[in-house]
């Protein structure tokens, strides 16, 4: 490596905060990672919210976190599932869209691979 790229990575290395300078996430950022997980959103084929999504939450959070988060996720997908948008809308895309301004508007903070995690669910357990 040329010593003027070496010098500017030591450089940003520098910069860069450290993990304990870093900022924690944000609880909804949190609770959005772990709905995810939990759910197996974008690894499942369809929604593995059992022992294998908490298998995941343990690993990523460790045991006393995932049991406090896991409260938290249930919580969430259970006021996601409270849409009546599965007698509502014509079909499933609908039915996501729906469900998801519904839960959008009760929960903004949330990001956004979280709010498509539940609908991904909701879809699966109506369709």
């Amino acid at each position: 490596m040329p010593s003027g790229v070496k010098a500017l990575a030591g450089i940003a290395r520098r910069l860069r905060p450290s993990r304990r300078e870093r900022p924690e996430a944000s609880g909804a950022e949190r609770l959005g990672e772990a709905i995810v997980l939990w759910t197996g959103y974008g690894e499942a084929a369809w929604p593995d919210r059992g022992a294998a999504g908490e298998a995941r939450l343990r690993a990523r959070f460790g045991e006393a976190e995932a049991r406090r988060l896991l409260t938290e996720v249930r919580c969430a997908a259970h006021e996601f599932s409270a849409s009546d948008a599965w007698i509502t809308a014509p079909d499933l895309p609908s039915m996501a869209d729906h469900a998801s301004a519904e839960y959008r508007a009760r929960r903004p903070d949330l990001p956004e691979a979280a709010i498509s995690a539940l609908a991904w669910c909701y879809t699966f357990d109506f369709r």
